[in-house]
């Protein structure tokens, strides 16, 4: 290839540095001088021409094998912004202007020329020459539709180089206005290109998912593709519901492989950082159509994480208490284990989510999104739910995504707890699902603030009730407690004690509550005279024919959880249940997979231990769930005899 210094020969001496008088006339600027515009007109004109007849004449001879005109536009093209070789923007214009006039000779065989055209910065250059370069596109696809997903895969490879989802990463990159624009410009590309391309929902999709990064690449590159993401789909519903299951998928994967590694990422849960991430920067007012920085209702910008200890802590008891087992721990030399950056994951993990809850909450406030009714989002984040997260063991973050759309709308509550119970009524429904179902509906009950007391009775009551079916519908084939077999029992009984432990209160008759109401309404510190009086509400009758069964669920659920429930239970005169503690020793629980007879996917033997709820501890977009999380609260008496 000839030098640089050769190539810049073979340019007419006419294509030079064109004025900013030549570039204002293409902004619409006004001149007090007429005859002065006129010539200006001209003389723009006049370099048009050149550009095109050059760009032409190139192609031309590129045909007729003399490529060092055609190499040359290459290589200018392709050359770092800053570099000597780099198109000035004015030249850029004129550049751009003449390809558009020149699209029909650019077929398949001109395809390195249309790549580095393409391949551009363009959305770093101001309005007049993105405008172009969105005209161009148009153009080329219609005449080449060759061009249209090749140039989408290339334009959505850019996604994870956009970096305009943090504040202050990168300060040479612009303020948070800037990179808005940045950001919108990138997406009227990808819209165009969209647009331009037939059938492109079964097309875009497969690029989509086979350019997203993977769970251990960078987290910028992860965070930007995934913002990216979700400002596309504002505007290509079409593929929303797609999208979403794809991005909920990944960022399983990660909550997933950081319960794998649950030691490490508790220690990192004090080391995380905290970002200051968003979906959109624009401080516009309300009105203007665009999201703001203002933090939703029942949302705190700060975050709280709470320090308080107690004895027994119930915000501590989580899915990660180490079970009883036969076996020894694992040894050293066990194979195929891969160790993992637990705070790096966590942080990707954080960033992930706040942005997924910017999409769900500010939805049609961005730039180019259409109009998005919250039923819909409803409905795919339902459906992901029964798809993806609840057959998924051991997720401890992503469930969070329903838990704080659900508080939006009572019927959101109403279907999802609906949709867990319709679970385990189903007897077509897997055994892993029933538990998971299960343990969901008491985690929801007893951490939700916004559940009011009638769904807190009204889940006990059906708890009770399906757990006394469980128990009819084995009484003739019980010898004491059996993991195996009566998994569904165990999950519904320690639902029904997890509730208990946070929402008693709520479980009290109604005539018992003028003994200790404060002006709000609530109780207050319970002293000991009254304790005996206390009487209990009818949708709990039968809870203690469960606890007390053959089946013995005190030794299979989780000890942290059935040691809370005995002490709290007899403080308030519930029920005794030490006695049934001391009859024997627990089961052991094991820790292994079985599958079903039926041939149904495999479970985990210890799934019921599992608490989809645990205290939220990632610190960007813990904010989403400030007001909505009920933190544990001990029981205090005047005098606690025990």
């Amino acid at each position: 290839m000839p030098s640089t210094s050769k190539l810049r020969t073979n340019l007419p001496s006419e294509i030079t540095l064109y004025s900013e008088n030549h570039r204002s006339l293409l902004l619409d600027t006004s001149s007090d001088d007429g005859s002065q515009e006129s010539e200006e007109s001209e003389a723009f004109l006049q370099e048009c021409r050149i550009v095109r007849i050059y760009i032409f004449n190139a192609l031309k001879k590129k045909k007729q094998g003399d490529s060092v005109d055609y190499e040359h536009i290459i290589h200018q093209l392709k050359a770092p912004p800053n570099s000597s070789d780099a198109l000035p923007p004015q030249r850029l214009l004129f550049w751009i202007m003449g390809f558009s006039q020149n699209t029909s000779l650019m077929n398949i065989s001109f395809r390195p020329l249309v790549k580095a055209i393409i391949d551009m910065d363009w959305i770093t250059h101001d309005e007049n020459i993105l405008r172009k370069f969105l005209g161009f596109l148009r153009s080329l696809i219609c005449a080449h539709s060759c061009y249209a997903m090749e140039a989408l895969k290339m334009t959505i490879r850019k996604f994870t180089r956009d970096n305009t989802a943090f504040v202050n990463t990168e300060p040479d990159f612009g303020t948070a206005h800037d990179k808005d624009i940045f950001s919108t410009n990138l997406h009227r590309i990808v819209k165009v290109l969209i647009n331009a391309t037939e059938s492109w929902g079964s097309s875009v999709f497969p690029i989509v998912e086979r350019e997203f990064p993977h769970m251990q690449d960078s987290r910028l590159a992860l965070v930007n593709y995934i913002k990216n993401l979700l400002l596309m789909i504002g505007y290509a519903t079409d593929l929303r519901s797609k999208v979403l299951q794809l991005i909920i998928e990944r960022i399983l994967l990660i909550d997933t492989e950081i319960q794998g590694s649950i030691e490490e990422a508790e220690e990192a849960e004090d080391e995380i950082e905290a970002f200051d991430l968003r979906l959109y920067f624009n401080n516009c007012k309300p009105e203007a159509g665009v999201i703001t920085n203002k933090v939703p209702k029942g949302i705190s910008s700060d975050i709280e994480m709470s320090d308080d200890k107690s004895d027994m802590d119930m915000n501590e008891v989580s899915s990660d208490f180490e079970l009883e087992s036969e076996e020894s721990d694992l040894d050293d030399n066990t194979g195929g284990v891969v160790k993992i950056d637990a705070r790096d994951m966590m942080e990707k993990l954080d960033c992930c989510m706040k942005l997924l809850f910017d999409y769900l909450y500010y939805g049609d406030k961005i730039p180019m999104s259409k109009a998005t009714d919250t039923n819909d989002a409803f409905q795919d984040l339902m459906r992901i739910f029964s798809t993806t997260i609840l057959p998924t063991f051991k997720s401890r973050y992503t469930q969070f995504l329903l838990f704080w759309h659900i508080s939006l709308n009572e019927s959101f509550l109403e279907t999802f707890i609906a949709t867990l119970f319709s679970n385990l009524l189903n007897e077509d429904c897997p055994q892993g699902e029933k538990i998971s179902s299960a343990l969901y509906i008491g985690s929801l009950v007893a951490r939700a603030k916004f559940i009011e007391e009638r769904t807190v009775r009204s889940c006990v009551k059906m708890l009770v009730t399906i757990g006394r079916q469980e128990i009819v519908l084995v009484q003739h084939d019980v010898y004491g407690s059996d993991p195996d077999k009566y998994g569904v029992f165990y999950s519904i009984a320690q639902a029904l004690m997890y509730i208990f432990c946070f929402r008693w209160k709520d479980l009290v008759a109604k005539e018992n509550k003028e003994f200790n109401q404060d002006q709000n309404g609530g109780f207050k510190n319970i002293v000991q005279d009254h304790i005996g009086h206390l009487k209990w509400c009818s949708e709990i009758e039968g809870f203690e024919d469960l606890i007390t069964s053959p089946l013995e669920p005190l030794k299979v659920c989780a000890p942290d959880i059935v040691k809370q429930f005995v002490r709290l239970s007899g403080i308030l005169r519930f029920s005794y249940c030490y006695s049934l503690l001391s009859k024997g020793k627990r089961c052991i629980m094991p820790n292994r997979v079985a599958g079903d007879e039926q041939g149904e996917a495999p479970m985990r033997l210890d799934q019921f231990t599992f608490f989809p709820f645990d205290p939220f501890r990632l610190k960007t977009s813990q904010c989403y769930l400030n007001g909505l999380y009920r933190e544990w609260e001990e029981v205090n008496l005047a005098d606690e005899n025990e």
